[in-house]
Parts: C-alpha cells; sequence; structure tokens
C-alpha cells in the first residue's frame, strides 16, 4: 500500500510540474509543510517522491532558497513521457 501511495503521489506532483500547477514565477516549488497540506500525505511520503524527481533531474534542491524545477529537465520529461488525462484537474470550456 505504501508504495501505491508513493507513485501516486509522485506521478500527481509530476503532473501538476507538467501543467505548471506547483511553481512560482522563479520555478520554485511550495515548501514541503504547504505540500503536504495539498497532497494530503505526510512529511516522509512527500519527501521520498520529491527525492525521486530530484535524483531523476527534474527538481533542484538549493539549500536555503528551496527547490526548485529544472527547465531543460522537465522539457525532456514532457517529450520522453506519455501524458494521461489531468483527473485531478479537468480543463473547463
Amino acid at each position: 500500500m505504501a508504495a501505491e501511495k508513493l507513485s501516486n503521489l509522485h506521478q500527481r506532483v509530476t503532473n501538476d510540474l507538467l501543467h505548471g500547477r506547483l511553481t512560482n514565477a522563479q520555478g520554485q516549488i511550495p515548501i514541503e509543510p504547504d505540500l503536504c497540506k495539498r497532497y494530503r500525505v505526510g512529511r516522509n511520503t512527500l519527501r521520498e517522491a520529491l527525492g525521486s524527481l530530484v535524483q531523476g533531474g527534474v527538481l533542484q534542491r538549493r539549500p536555503g532558497w528551496g527547490t526548485f524545477v529544472v527547465p531543460e529537465a522537465l522539457r525532456r520529461y514532457r517529450h520522453c513521457q506519455a501524458e494521461e488525462p489531468d483527473r485531478d484537474h479537468p480543463k473547463i470550456g
């Protein structure tokens, strides 16, 4: 069950990154407590999901500054992954 929860969270975070719903204008993602509330998960589960995105080069942690999207990696990821329909945030119109 824990692996399924982690996989689901990883997919949701990735989907939000790909659709530009998670970053500010500087490419920074929200702080961990805010993400835990947003995704309704514990901090350890969130850290595992974000850690896999950091290891994959999609996110970069900058101590003292926060966690940021690596734009080039996100573009590559976008081309390599088949996007699934966005069930959490359907398009209107």
